[in-house]
């Protein structure tokens, strides 16, 4: 995983089509053109299963599950379903893919001011969309995004006039350090890091449900704990062998559900199991950007960065905005 994600990523383009014989160039115009629903895409920083600052490139793919559909805010059925493949940042279009694409390519027959509609989702596999709402598991490595529905129609795309749509972050960040604050703890091996509570609880909310009509995402469940995964990796933090320093190292995150309104000494709960079987829970306090006053608004898109700090009798932890968003930093306590 790279160390910061960018605050919000953007764009879908779709050209246009219709439902008629021989595919032609989109512009031509004409009542029997066909065009293929192609996107591209504009400044889009994320990847499958990790956070990165990286552009999209050939050798670094973007995947995007794309939804079309005849009626607003219902897609289940739809009229157009699968994935799309981004190779760069709003150069190139793109068709829907051919493995597991359903539905069809062109627009409907008939006149060119009929809609049609469009959502996106991320990652591309993972989701389960229904008619009003679609839902995805929070499993602490996935970068969960989401687009709000835009319109498109033949007529738009005769004249190369093309919507947007625009991904938007669904989970907090968590970038874990570690560090030995003495040397009674120096060389102290660190074997498992796990959320095990959001908002002052003591279970996690994994299942996160968007409903199309007014956009809202919430958080739902009672899991135990959402795995930490090791940094640069989808492994999960757990039966490891790290050796603590004098230093802060980075060794794992945890993408995970968002606080709506900090309010609490415990947004959110950290297991650590260390020396062998020693298991403490950390509470993490989040602070504004003024690094003092508490955090305010929605975690979502925010990623914290937390120092957990061992000395010989406790756990201290320090935790600091790294910017997805504009942030601050906090600082909390762990006994």
């Amino acid at each position: 995983m790279k160390k910061v994600l960018l605050p919000l990523f953007a764009a879908a383009m779709l050209t246009a089509c219709s439902n008629e014989d021989m595919p032609q160039t989109a512009g031509q115009g004409g009542e029997g053109d066909n065009v293929e629903i192609k996107m591209s895409t504009t400044a889009l920083d994320i990847d499958v299963k990790k956070p990165f600052t990286d552009d999209i490139s050939g050798t670094n793919t973007l995947q995007a599950l794309v939804v079309v559909s005849e009626t607003t805010n219902s897609y289940n059925p739809h009229y157009a379903k699968g994935t799309m493949t981004f190779t760069d940042e709003g150069t190139t279009e793109k068709p829907f893919d051919n493995n597991g694409f359903d539905g069809e390519r062109f627009y409907p027959k008939g006149d060119d001011d009929v809609n049609l509609y469009v959502r996106g989702f991320y990652p591309s596999t993972g989701w389960t969309v229904n008619a009003t709402n679609a839902t995805f598991t929070v499993d602490g490595k996935s970068d969960v995004m989401t687009a709000n529905e835009v319109t498109t129609n033949k007529g738009q795309a005769k004249i190369q006039t093309y919507p947007a749509l625009a991904f938007n972050h669904q989970l907090t960040q968590l970038i874990i350090k570690v560090q030995a604050a003495d040397d009674a703890t120096e060389n102290t091996e660190v074997n498992k890091i796990e959320l095990v509570g959001v908002n002052n609880a003591e279970t996690v909310p994994t299942t996160c449900t968007l409903t199309y009509d007014g956009n809202g995402v919430v958080f739902s469940g009672t899991a135990e704990s959402l795995a930490a995964y090791k940094t640069g990796t989808d492994d999960a933090f757990a039966s490891q062998t790290t050796a603590l320093t004098d230093a802060p190292v980075e060794v794992a995150y945890v993408l995970c559900p968002p606080v709506a309104s900090p309010s609490t000494t415990a947004d959110y709960k950290l297991k650590v199991t260390y020396a062998g079987d020693v298991e403490k829970t950390v509470d993490i306090d989040l602070k504004g950007e003024n690094d003092t006053d508490a955090f305010t608004g929605n975690t979502a898109g925010y990623a914290f960065t937390v120092t957990l700090n061992f000395k010989a009798t406790e756990i201290k932890a320090t935790a600091t905005v790294t910017d997805w968003k504009e942030g601050g930093e906090t600082t909390v306590d762990v006994e």
